[in-house]
Protein backbone atom coordinates (compact mmCIF):
# COMPACT_ATOMS: atom_id res chain seq x y z
CA UNK A 1 0.00 0.00 0.00
CA UNK A 2 2.73 2.46 0.92
CA UNK A 3 4.59 1.85 -2.31
CA UNK A 4 1.47 2.41 -4.38
CA UNK A 5 0.68 5.69 -2.64
CA UNK A 6 4.20 7.08 -3.14
CA UNK A 7 4.29 6.17 -6.82
CA UNK A 8 0.94 7.80 -7.46
CA UNK A 9 1.74 11.01 -5.61
CA UNK A 10 5.17 11.44 -7.19
CA UNK A 11 3.86 10.69 -10.65
CA UNK A 12 1.01 13.16 -10.25
CA UNK A 13 3.34 16.03 -9.38
CA UNK A 14 6.16 15.48 -11.85
CA UNK A 15 7.43 18.63 -13.62
CA UNK A 16 5.23 19.88 -16.45
CA UNK A 17 7.72 19.11 -19.21
CA UNK A 18 7.53 15.32 -18.71
CA UNK A 19 3.86 15.16 -19.75
CA UNK A 20 2.90 14.33 -23.32
CA UNK A 21 -0.24 15.09 -25.28
CA UNK A 22 -2.44 12.04 -25.81
CA UNK A 23 -3.48 11.32 -29.41
CA UNK A 24 -6.52 9.18 -30.27
CA UNK A 25 -8.18 7.84 -33.40
CA UNK A 26 -10.58 10.38 -34.89
CA UNK A 27 -8.98 13.38 -33.15
CA UNK A 28 -8.70 16.37 -35.50
CA UNK A 29 -8.08 19.34 -33.20
CA UNK A 30 -5.74 20.41 -30.42
CA UNK A 31 -2.04 20.85 -29.88
CA UNK A 32 0.08 20.03 -32.89
CA UNK A 33 -2.43 17.99 -34.89
CA UNK A 34 -2.61 18.33 -38.68
CA UNK A 35 -5.92 17.24 -40.24
CA UNK A 36 -6.15 16.46 -43.96
CA UNK A 37 -9.74 15.95 -45.14
CA UNK A 38 -8.97 15.22 -48.80
CA UNK A 39 -11.38 14.17 -51.53
CA UNK A 40 -12.59 10.62 -51.00
CA UNK A 41 -10.48 7.95 -52.66
CA UNK A 42 -12.46 4.91 -53.80
CA UNK A 43 -10.47 1.88 -54.92
CA UNK A 44 -12.38 -0.92 -56.62
CA UNK A 45 -11.14 -4.04 -58.39
CA UNK A 46 -14.40 -4.52 -60.27
CA UNK A 47 -13.68 -7.47 -62.55
CA UNK A 48 -11.86 -10.76 -62.16
CA UNK A 49 -8.10 -10.49 -62.31
CA UNK A 50 -7.97 -6.70 -61.80
CA UNK A 51 -6.28 -4.46 -59.22
CA UNK A 52 -6.79 -0.84 -58.14
CA UNK A 53 -4.26 1.06 -56.05
CA UNK A 54 -3.02 4.43 -54.80
CA UNK A 55 -0.05 5.85 -52.84
CA UNK A 56 -0.46 8.52 -50.15
CA UNK A 57 1.67 11.15 -48.44
CA UNK A 58 1.05 10.73 -44.70
CA UNK A 59 2.94 13.71 -43.26
CA UNK A 60 2.70 16.52 -45.81
CA UNK A 61 6.29 16.37 -47.07
CA UNK A 62 5.23 15.75 -50.72
CA UNK A 63 6.66 12.24 -50.60
CA UNK A 64 4.48 9.12 -50.66
CA UNK A 65 4.65 6.96 -47.51
CA UNK A 66 2.24 4.07 -48.08
CA UNK A 67 0.66 2.10 -50.91
CA UNK A 68 -2.98 0.91 -50.74
CA UNK A 69 -4.30 -1.79 -53.02
CA UNK A 70 -7.36 -3.90 -53.81
CA UNK A 71 -7.42 -7.08 -55.85
CA UNK A 72 -10.01 -9.48 -57.24
CA UNK A 73 -8.74 -12.84 -58.47
CA UNK A 74 -10.53 -15.72 -60.21
CA UNK A 75 -9.00 -19.04 -61.27
CA UNK A 76 -11.21 -20.46 -64.01
CA UNK A 77 -9.74 -23.96 -63.87
CA UNK A 78 -10.69 -24.41 -60.22
CA UNK A 79 -13.46 -21.87 -59.73
CA UNK A 80 -11.58 -20.30 -56.81
CA UNK A 81 -11.98 -16.56 -56.32
CA UNK A 82 -10.86 -14.01 -53.74
CA UNK A 83 -11.33 -10.29 -52.98
CA UNK A 84 -8.43 -8.80 -51.05
CA UNK A 85 -7.18 -5.39 -49.92
CA UNK A 86 -4.10 -4.25 -48.05
CA UNK A 87 -1.46 -1.62 -47.43
CA UNK A 88 2.30 -1.64 -47.99
CA UNK A 89 4.19 0.92 -45.88
CA UNK A 90 7.35 2.45 -47.34
CA UNK A 91 10.68 2.72 -45.50
CA UNK A 92 10.40 4.37 -42.09
CA UNK A 93 6.63 3.86 -41.84
CA UNK A 94 4.88 1.38 -39.54
CA UNK A 95 1.22 0.44 -39.14
CA UNK A 96 -0.72 -0.87 -36.16
CA UNK A 97 -1.41 -4.60 -36.49
CA UNK A 98 -3.14 -7.32 -34.50
CA UNK A 99 -0.96 -8.61 -31.63
CA UNK A 100 -1.71 -12.24 -32.51
CA UNK A 101 -1.17 -11.77 -36.26
CA UNK A 102 1.16 -8.95 -37.41
CA UNK A 103 0.12 -9.41 -41.05
CA UNK A 104 -3.43 -8.23 -40.22
CA UNK A 105 -3.93 -4.46 -40.01
CA UNK A 106 -5.80 -3.59 -36.82
CA UNK A 107 -9.10 -1.72 -37.02
CA UNK A 108 -9.29 1.06 -34.44
CA UNK A 109 -12.44 2.75 -33.16
CA UNK A 110 -12.96 6.43 -32.40
CA UNK A 111 -11.11 7.31 -29.19
CA UNK A 112 -8.57 4.47 -29.33
CA UNK A 113 -5.20 5.62 -27.99
CA UNK A 114 -2.44 5.84 -30.61
CA UNK A 115 1.02 5.62 -29.08
CA UNK A 116 4.06 3.37 -28.74
CA UNK A 117 2.09 0.72 -26.80
CA UNK A 118 0.42 -0.59 -29.97
CA UNK A 119 1.77 -3.52 -31.97
CA UNK A 120 3.70 -1.78 -34.78
CA UNK A 121 4.90 -3.45 -37.96
CA UNK A 122 6.89 -2.13 -40.96
CA UNK A 123 5.73 -5.04 -43.13
CA UNK A 124 2.97 -5.28 -45.72
CA UNK A 125 -0.44 -6.08 -44.25
CA UNK A 126 -3.99 -6.92 -45.27
CA UNK A 127 -7.27 -5.34 -44.16
CA UNK A 128 -9.73 -8.06 -45.00
CA UNK A 129 -9.79 -10.91 -47.53
CA UNK A 130 -12.81 -12.97 -48.49
CA UNK A 131 -12.38 -16.01 -50.71
CA UNK A 132 -14.01 -19.27 -51.73
CA UNK A 133 -12.31 -20.91 -48.76
CA UNK A 134 -13.36 -18.32 -46.15
CA UNK A 135 -12.23 -14.95 -44.86
CA UNK A 136 -9.17 -13.58 -43.06
CA UNK A 137 -8.12 -10.27 -41.58
CA UNK A 138 -9.70 -8.11 -38.89
CA UNK A 139 -10.42 -4.84 -40.73
CA UNK A 140 -13.79 -5.19 -42.41
CA UNK A 141 -16.15 -2.23 -42.63
CA UNK A 142 -15.46 1.29 -41.32
CA UNK A 143 -12.67 2.19 -38.92
CA UNK A 144 -9.30 3.83 -38.41
CA UNK A 145 -5.84 2.56 -39.36
CA UNK A 146 -3.08 3.85 -37.06
CA UNK A 147 0.37 4.63 -38.43
CA UNK A 148 3.62 6.15 -37.31
CA UNK A 149 6.59 7.56 -39.17
CA UNK A 150 9.81 6.73 -37.36
CA UNK A 151 12.08 9.70 -37.86
CA UNK A 152 14.08 11.91 -35.52
CA UNK A 153 10.74 13.03 -34.08
CA UNK A 154 8.22 10.17 -34.37
CA UNK A 155 4.92 11.18 -35.99
CA UNK A 156 1.75 9.31 -35.02
CA UNK A 157 -1.36 9.39 -37.20
CA UNK A 158 -4.60 7.76 -38.28
CA UNK A 159 -6.44 7.19 -41.55
CA UNK A 160 -10.21 6.74 -41.71
CA UNK A 161 -11.32 4.21 -44.29
CA UNK A 162 -13.90 1.57 -45.14
CA UNK A 163 -13.09 -1.92 -46.37
CA UNK A 164 -15.83 -3.76 -48.26
CA UNK A 165 -16.57 -7.29 -47.09
CA UNK A 166 -18.24 -8.83 -50.16
CA UNK A 167 -16.64 -11.15 -52.66
CA UNK A 168 -16.63 -8.64 -55.49
CA UNK A 169 -15.93 -5.98 -56.46
CA UNK A 170 -13.07 -5.59 -53.99
CA UNK A 171 -13.59 -2.12 -52.51
CA UNK A 172 -11.51 0.15 -50.26
CA UNK A 173 -12.52 3.77 -49.56
CA UNK A 174 -10.13 6.27 -47.94
CA UNK A 175 -11.64 9.46 -46.47
CA UNK A 176 -9.27 11.52 -44.33
CA UNK A 177 -6.19 11.43 -42.12
CA UNK A 178 -4.68 13.30 -39.20
CA UNK A 179 -1.28 13.20 -37.55
CA UNK A 180 0.53 14.80 -34.65
CA UNK A 181 3.77 16.64 -35.27
CA UNK A 182 6.28 16.93 -32.45
CA UNK A 183 4.47 14.27 -30.38
CA UNK A 184 6.14 15.25 -27.10
CA UNK A 185 5.74 19.00 -27.58
CA UNK A 186 2.94 21.19 -26.26
CA UNK A 187 2.30 24.66 -24.97
CA UNK A 188 3.51 24.53 -21.32
CA UNK A 189 0.93 27.09 -20.18
CA UNK A 190 -1.96 25.04 -21.58
CA UNK A 191 -0.63 21.83 -20.04
CA UNK A 192 -0.12 23.38 -16.63
CA UNK A 193 -3.64 24.81 -16.55
CA UNK A 194 -5.05 21.36 -17.20
CA UNK A 195 -2.63 19.36 -15.05
CA UNK A 196 -3.35 21.62 -12.09
CA UNK A 197 -6.94 20.37 -12.11
CA UNK A 198 -5.81 16.82 -11.19
CA UNK A 199 -4.61 15.63 -7.78
CA UNK A 200 -4.15 12.09 -6.46
CA UNK A 201 -4.37 11.39 -2.74
CA UNK A 202 -3.98 7.81 -1.52
CA UNK A 203 -6.09 5.85 -4.05
CA UNK A 204 -8.50 8.67 -4.82
CA UNK A 205 -8.17 10.99 -7.80
CA UNK A 206 -9.50 14.49 -7.18
CA UNK A 207 -10.52 16.62 -10.14
CA UNK A 208 -11.20 20.26 -9.29
CA UNK A 209 -13.26 21.90 -12.05
CA UNK A 210 -13.59 25.71 -11.80
CA UNK A 211 -17.07 27.02 -10.98
CA UNK A 212 -19.07 28.44 -13.83
CA UNK A 213 -18.08 25.80 -16.41
CA UNK A 214 -20.70 23.42 -17.81
CA UNK A 215 -20.43 19.64 -17.85
CA UNK A 216 -19.48 19.69 -21.53
CA UNK A 217 -16.38 21.82 -20.95
CA UNK A 218 -14.12 18.97 -19.79
CA UNK A 219 -13.81 15.29 -20.65
CA UNK A 220 -11.96 12.73 -18.52
CA UNK A 221 -10.52 9.42 -19.76
CA UNK A 222 -8.53 6.68 -18.05
CA UNK A 223 -6.70 4.23 -20.37
CA UNK A 224 -4.90 1.00 -19.52
CA UNK A 225 -1.51 0.13 -21.04
CA UNK A 226 -3.19 -1.35 -24.14
CA UNK A 227 -5.07 1.88 -24.85
CA UNK A 228 -8.45 0.53 -23.70
CA UNK A 229 -10.73 2.98 -21.90
CA UNK A 230 -11.15 1.87 -18.27
CA UNK A 231 -13.52 4.68 -17.38
CA UNK A 232 -14.51 8.11 -18.63
CA UNK A 233 -16.83 10.93 -17.70
CA UNK A 234 -17.90 14.56 -17.85
CA UNK A 235 -16.78 16.04 -14.53
CA UNK A 236 -19.12 18.62 -13.00
CA UNK A 237 -18.01 22.03 -11.70
CA UNK A 238 -16.44 21.74 -8.25
CA UNK A 239 -14.70 18.78 -6.60
CA UNK A 240 -15.00 15.39 -8.33
CA UNK A 241 -13.60 12.27 -6.63
CA UNK A 242 -12.77 9.00 -8.40
CA UNK A 243 -11.97 5.77 -6.54
CA UNK A 244 -8.87 4.11 -8.07
CA UNK A 245 -8.64 1.26 -5.55
CA UNK A 246 -10.39 -1.24 -7.84
CA UNK A 247 -7.95 -0.82 -10.74
CA UNK A 248 -5.75 -3.83 -11.37
CA UNK A 249 -1.97 -3.54 -11.07
CA UNK A 250 -0.40 -1.85 -14.07
CA UNK A 251 0.22 1.45 -15.83
CA UNK A 252 -2.63 3.85 -16.56
CA UNK A 253 -2.92 7.10 -18.49
CA UNK A 254 -5.35 9.64 -17.04
CA UNK A 255 -6.27 12.26 -19.62
CA UNK A 256 -8.29 15.47 -19.39
CA UNK A 257 -9.54 17.48 -22.41
CA UNK A 258 -11.03 20.96 -22.43
CA UNK A 259 -13.58 22.48 -24.83
CA UNK A 260 -10.81 23.78 -27.11
CA UNK A 261 -9.58 20.25 -27.80
CA UNK A 262 -6.45 20.82 -25.70
CA UNK A 263 -5.41 17.87 -23.58
CA UNK A 264 -2.87 16.77 -21.00
CA UNK A 265 -2.25 13.55 -19.12
CA UNK A 266 -0.52 11.94 -16.19
CA UNK A 267 0.76 8.40 -15.84
CA UNK A 268 -0.27 6.40 -12.75
CA UNK A 269 1.50 3.14 -11.84
CA UNK A 270 0.02 0.56 -9.48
Amino acid sequence: MFKIIIILIVTAFLPVDVFTQIFVAGQTTGGNIIHNDFSDINLSAFSWGTQDDVSLDLNGDNSDDIYFWTQWIYYSHSGYESANAGANPFDGVEVSTMPDNPSWIRKHATGDLIDRSLNWSPDNGIFYCISSSGSSGSFGGSGFMAYRICDYDTIYGWIRLDRGIVMGPSDLSIYELAYMVNYTGYNPIDIKSLIDLIRISDQTMILDIPDGFGHDQYLLYCYDHCGRIVFNGNPAPGINRYDLSRLQSGVYIIRIINSKGESAAIKAMF
